[in-house]
Formats: C-alpha cells, structure tokens, sequence
C-alpha cells in the first residue's frame, strides 16, 4: 500500500535505512577499537 500511494516516501525511507546500516558497520568499527561492545545501532533508532 505505501509503495503504491507513498512512492517518494517509501524511497526516502530506503536511503534512511541504507545510510543507518552503513553508519552502524562505522559505529561499531569505532566502539570495537575503543574495547567497547558490539551495539545494535538499528535497533535503537527504531524505538
């Protein structure tokens, strides 16, 4: 249904998600060299 009325919107969405999953793989590189512990960054920016 929100591909069919929403397209941009559904599009936008995408690119978010694709930039989120992109930033996590840096995020957690980053928390890895620091000795922290892996973080699911998707699942936080969803709540």
């Amino acid at each position: 249904m929100i591909m069919r009325h929403f397209r941009r919107l559904a599009i936008v969405g995408d690119s978010a998600y694709q930039f989120l999953m992109r930033a996590n793989r840096w995020i957690n590189f980053v928390r890895e060299r620091y000795g922290m512990p892996y973080w699911p960054f998707s699942t936080y920016a969803k709540h």
